[in-house]
């Protein structure tokens, strides 16, 4: 996975009309911060990067992956893939078989 970091920054600041002060501003970050990261390639802390994910509004993963890359599971499916991670391959493999079953009844 290539982590542009940077790129992320400069294009959700570009979807908000925010500019680097601005985000500092929101992410409780030094201006100097920032600019370091932006200009000089300075590599941010997991904090820093956590704190522009919460002025954003946005998840970690929904902004080292982008959010349109991330599927959203109600909680009905959530529940149902942690049910099934409890299964063996084999009991995998037959839920498959059943669920394909059901399709070709229609």
């Amino acid at each position: 996975m290539n982590l542009d970091i940077v790129g992320r920054i400069r294009k959700e600041n570009e979807k908000r009309g925010w500019t680097v002060y601005r985000l500092a501003k929101e992410a409780n970050l030094s201006h100097s911060t920032l600019t370091n990261m932006m200009h000089r390639g300075t590599c941010p802390s997991l904090t820093t990067i956590e704190n522009v994910c919460e002025a954003y509004g946005i998840t970690l993963a929904e902004f080292l992956y982008g959010q349109d890359d991330l599927i959203h599971l109600n909680a009905e499916q959530k529940r149902h893939l942690d049910r099934w991670n409890l299964l063996t391959e084999k009991q995998q493999r037959a839920v498959e078989l059943f669920i394909d079953g059901l399709n070709q009844i229609g």
